[in-house]
């Protein structure tokens, strides 16, 4: 991964590099944003990474990036538990037992 900063903004994008050596070869083309956290699939078909707060897919056998659809199952999350903060005090008294 290549880091490539513009005058306006940083931009990051994938290689590929031989081993042996010899030219790297640009995988990504994106002209703005930044790729991050890129992981190879296991059978080396497939590069996956952020960009744009989503993931992504490099298919490695046509050269296509393309974000990848995640759908969010289940129920709802609910609007949470409310907590009343008390930050003054109106009165104070001592319990019968003086403790």
């Amino acid at each position: 991964m290549i880091a490539q900063k513009t005058r306006y903004a940083l931009r990051s994008l994938l290689f590929l590099a031989e081993e042996q050596g010899g030219a790297p070869v640009q995988l990504t083309h994106f002209t703005s944003g930044r790729v991050l956290y890129p992981a190879i699939a296991a059978d080396g078909a497939a590069i996956v990474f952020e960009r744009d707060f989503g993931i992504w897919r490099l298919d490695l056998a046509t050269g296509q990036a393309a974000p990848v659809a995640i759908t969010l199952r289940g129920a709802p999350a609910s609007a949470g538990d409310r907590h009343l903060n008390e930050t003054s005090f109106q009165s104070m008294a001592l319990s019968p037992d003086g403790k």
